[in-house]
């Protein structure tokens, strides 16, 4: 199993804007870990594309706990590009509890398996709450489009 070496985060704590990270990884038996399941392209401050997918493991369908996915399989949402705050990018979707971290790609080709990471999937908006908290979510899962702070972290993990 890899080792994780270094852990890399933007410096502006923990809010929605700086939610990514970078790590570092030891190679096993001299191998890298990129070189034995491959890797993907990274934009930094790309233009908003027509169409995203996102790769996530849903625990909950969104506002349908009765219906769950259980969060044991990979499931992936298509479809025309929504943009929100905070230069929030993502697509129409059923997927809640579970989706933190998951990818957002442009230019995905399901024939290669290949695309470009623009943004980390970080969840929904809440539409409606009460005392208690969230009561109904968005049907938009999203993520903060990758720019200038998420380039830093990413350049530096890799020149380690």
């Amino acid at each position: 199993m890899w080792t994780i070496a270094e852990v890399h985060h933007p410096a502006g704590g923990q809010l929605l804007q700086h939610d990514h990270a970078a790590m570092t990884v030891e190679p096993l038996d001299g191998r890298r870990i990129e070189d034995v399941v491959g890797g993907q392209r990274i934009a930094f401050d790309a233009p908003v594309p027509d169409a995203v997918h996102l790769f996530e493991y849903p625990r909950e369908r969104t506002n349908a706990p009765d219906r769950p996915y259980g969060g044991q399989h990979l499931v992936m949402s298509t479809g025309p590009t929504v943009e929100g705050p905070f230069d929030r990018v993502g697509t129409r979707s059923d997927m809640s509890r579970g989706v933190s971290g998951g990818p957002v790609f442009a230019d995905f080709d399901p024939a290669t398996g290949t695309g470009t990471q623009i943004a980390v999937v970080s969840g929904h908006a809440c539409e409606e709450h009460d005392d208690d908290g969230c009561t109904r979510e968005s049907l938009e899962t999203s993520g903060v489009r990758f720019g200038a702070e998420a380039r830093r972290v990413h350049e530096a993990a890799a020149s380690r």
